[in-house]
């Protein structure tokens, strides 16, 4: 399983998956296959972008303690809310909002 976030590095593009791609015929297509559990992983990304094929380079990274570790349109993508149904990093998070997450969180696995 990939992490969150994962890109794919081709011809000087990054590709990803965002909210808005799921959206889409192809992106609902991808949602009723079996990489759904792996939505925010490589393979559902080249699903997606079959003309990738088996080029590009494999991209992630979880450490969301630096802006830099991304790339600047991934970046922009996460301040826009873009990844909202592709996967949560709460570690970008004030204290407040970690609290308030986890305030919704816990009833909702409870249920």
């Amino acid at each position: 399983m990939c992490q969150f976030i994962s890109w794919i590095e081709h011809d000087n593009h990054n590709y990803f998956l965002t909210t808005k791609d799921l959206e889409t015929k192809e992106g609902k297509k991808l949602l009723q296959k079996d990489v759904r559990d792996d939505i925010q992983g490589h393979g559902a990304i080249r699903a997606y972008y079959p003309e990738l094929k088996n080029m590009g380079i494999n991209k992630e990274c979880e450490d969301f303690s630096n802006p830099n570790n991304f790339p600047n349109d991934i970046i922009r993508a996460i301040k826009t809310g873009q990844f909202e149904d592709i996967g949560i990093c709460t570690d970008i998070l004030n204290d407040k909002g970690k609290r308030k997450y986890e305030k919704i969180e816990q009833p909702a696995l409870a249920e």
